[in-house]
Order: C-alpha cells, then structure tokens, then sequence
C-alpha cells in the first residue's frame, strides 16, 4: 500500500477522482463507483483487499462529494460507505418544525450533523488504533487534515462566506498554507509577514461539515483560519465547484515556469503533474443531472423574487456544463459519451488543444424520464412526481434512498466499462503480478 507522499510525489502517471455535490443523491455516486471499485479491484493481485484510494493519487469532492472524498481517502470501501450513507441520510435531514421554512430559518439540525460527522470519525480513529485522540482535549480537532490515516491526496472544497471565497483544503505537504515555515513557503510569508494557522492542523470533522452544510439547510461552520480570526464556511457548490473536475485538474496541472527576470515561482497547490493523455487520468462522477423546465407563464405570474430565485438555481447547472465542456475540450474521453455537456452536446474529437491535456472520463446518470427509458427499459417507470423527489437533494426517505441506489448501480453497469479505466493508467504492482 503506497503512502500519500508516494501518491502525490512517486513517478508515474497520475489518477484522479471527482465526486460533485448533491445531498442524499450521492447514492446515484456510490452505485457508480461499486462499478469502478469491481473493475479495478479485478485487475489487482489482491481483490479483496483493493480500495478506491490505492488506485487514485488524487481524491476531491464538494458538498456530499467531499464526505465521500473524504471516506475513501481513508481507506473505506465502497460498500463500507454505501453502508454508513444509507444510515447518515435520514439522521441529517430529518424533518425540523413548519416555521423553520415559513421564516427561511435551517431546515434542519446543524447538531445532528455534527454529530452523525462525530460518531464515523470515532470510529474511523478507533479502527486506526488511535482511540488516545479521542480523549476530550483532543477529539474535536482530531483527525487533523495531515494525518497518515489518509491513504492518498485529498481535496476538500467549501465557501467561506464571510469574505466570499473558495476554499480549498487538501492534505498536500508542498501546498502554500500548509506550514508557513516550511522549506516551500518560508521566504514568502516572512515577506508578508502574515501569521495564520497551517491548513495542516485543520480539523477533518470540521472541513467536511463546512463542505456539505448547504444554505437554508444546514447552519455554516466556524473554522479558526489564524490567532483570533474565525472563518464562517458553507457548501462548496455554492461556488462554480460543484463539480469540482475543473478545479481539480487546473489544482494538480498548475506549472511553475520562469520567468523574463530568472525568476520561478512556486505552484500555490504544489502538485504541478505532468499533463498528456497518457500521465493524467481523471474521472469524474455526477450526483444525477437534468435539465431544470419552467412554464413561462407560470413563471411570469409569480412575483421576480421566485424568476430571480429560479435563474439563481440554474446557475449550479451552468456552471457543471461548462466544467464538463472546457474538460471535454482539453482531454482524450475513453469509451462511450456518458452524456452531453449542454448545448455543446458531445465534444469528443474536438479540442482546443492539439495535444490532450489528460484523459477524462465523465460519468453522471440522468435523472430524466426520457434517457432512464432508453437506458434501462421498463426498470424505473418513475412518475413525474416520483422523478421530482428523485432530485430532491434532501429526500431521504427509505424508499427514495434505494431507489436512487438501484439507478446508480444500474447506472454504473451502463456508463462505466473496462475502456473507461484505461489500462495503460493500472499500477506498477498490478502489471508486474500479471508478468510473473
């Protein structure tokens, strides 16, 4: 099992993995990648043993994203965090009172949230043998992003909302708020003279309820940034990095070169990965995408706060088309078109670039009646009603939670095959098993 520095710094080919935000509709996330894990854990020497963070160098997500990001990064398999979501869902988002909507208060409970968030990392710690930072002195800030229970890169992506800014927090040594006084950055925040608390010491408890607490659902998070000063942060996918593939892949591509006056800089994010179709793999996975449909008429009898309310909606949906448009324009796609990027449609074949950047793969079902149909039959005949709870970020009813399951791993058989994980990108270990 390699280390995290081997998966950040180690040679070769690098692989990535995206997850996008979307409430209880992770579980569409998690049947695709019961595909992926099976696919790769085939290929390994040792199947039983494989998880999605000995594969993947790079592991980001926003929102909902970020737990399930955060989850394998720690070594949990699929099933494991199938398992665990299916439990969490309906503790989050239970019910609040009637006036919590009338007065545009939370929807629901920040403190179960915290504690739901709580009770997995326990465990996760106790699984780790380190049941001593559980002691009260230490529990609320421990797992810190930096420690070695994370098996591989971690991006974590929230909305700091008090200075209206995008973070992102990832577990990379060489990344420029890491440690000021590190070899990296030392001469750079001496010259500033700015003091603040390393990205390393953060809290994982604390990043990944900041990363999901979506507005008017759940309360933003306070996270101490510097001695002092506490940031207050929300949902990344109140960001254009819902889906984070994007910032993902500008994050590990990002190359310092030198300058007219001799000088080279230092990459922000410290990755700086070789780019090409053959050294960068990356896959990024939907939480369900539709195209949101609106009578005019309606709309027009309504008063302009509900038509302002409805174009600030459609802009989470504009801004993943253009993610999945400007990834497609730059990459190599394996296998077969998983859906379109909007009004682009399929761009494989044309680029923007000669060469292709990476290779990308985009998996996110359709939560539409017309591709269910033509991709499954008669397997989900949703009502229209039904295929609105469907989307429904926060529908965590048993029988809705399952269905959005089945559609995922259904999902997943469709959209995903053995070309969409290219060989050419499987580990050294794995090629030299299969040589001996």
């Amino acid at each position: 099992m390699r280390t995290r520095d081997e998966h950040l710094f180690g040679p070769g080919p690098k692989r990535i993995l995206s997850l996008d935000g979307g409430g209880v509709r992770g579980l569409l996330t998690l049947g695709v990648l019961k595909r992926v894990e099976a696919i790769l854990a085939a290929r390994s020497p040792a199947p039983a043993q494989f998880r999605l963070s000995d594969y993947f160098d790079l592991i980001g997500g926003t929102s909902t994203g970020g737990i399930l990001a955060t989850l394998f990064a720690l070594g949990k398999s699929v099933d494991e965090v199938t398992e665990l979501y299916f439990a969490m869902c309906p503790r989050i988002f239970g019910w609040r009172s009637l006036l919590s909507r009338i007065y545009l208060r939370d929807r629901f409970k920040a403190a179960n949230f915290r504690a739901v968030i709580d009770e997995v990392f326990d465990k996760v710690v106790h699984e780790n043998g380190r049941s001593d930072l559980l002691a009260p002195d230490k529990r609320s800030q421990h797992p810190a992003i930096d420690t070695d229970m994370l098996r591989t890169g971690l991006a974590i992506f929230a909305k700091r909302i008090d200075t209206s800014s995008l973070w992102v927090m990832t577990n990379n040594p060489r990344s420029m708020y890491w440690d000021p006084q590190s070899e990296h950055w030392r001469r750079h925040f001496v010259e500033r003279q700015e003091t603040f608390l390393p990205n390393r010491d953060y809290s994982l408890r604390a990043i990944v309820q900041a990363t999901a607490s979506a507005p008017l659902y759940l309360a933003p998070v306070d996270v101490q940034i510097s001695p002092g000063v506490w940031g207050l942060f929300l949902d990344g996918g109140v960001s254009h990095c819902n889906n984070p593939s994007l910032e993902l892949f500008y994050m590990a591509a990002l190359q310092p070169f030198e300058g007219a006056d001799g000088d080279k800089p230092l990459s922000p994010f410290g990755f700086s990965w070789k780019t090409g179709a053959d050294d960068l793999y990356m896959l990024s996975v939907g939480t369900g995408t539709w195209r949101e449909r609106r009578s005019s008429r309606e709309l027009k009898s309504k008063t302009p706060l509900v038509g302002a309310v409805a174009a600030l909606q459609s802009i989470m949906g504009d801004a993943d088309r253009n993610a999945v448009a400007l990834m497609q324009a730059i990459s190599q796609t394996p296998g077969a078109a998983s859906g379109s990027s909007g009004y682009l449609e399929d761009l494989r074949g044309l680029r923007i670039v000669q060469q292709p950047l990476l290779t990308y793969k985009r998996a996110a079902p359709q939560l539409e009646s017309e591709w269910l149909q033509k991709s499954f039959a008669s397997q989900f005949e949703v009502s229209a009603r039904r295929l609105a709870r469907l989307r429904d970020f926060d529908n965590s009813r048993k029988k809705n939670l399952g269905l959005l399951h089945a559609i995922g791993l259904a999902s997943g058989e469709k959209l995903i095959g053995e070309t969409d994980l290219p060989p050419a990108f499987d580990l050294p270990e794995w090629k030299r098993a299969a040589a001996a």
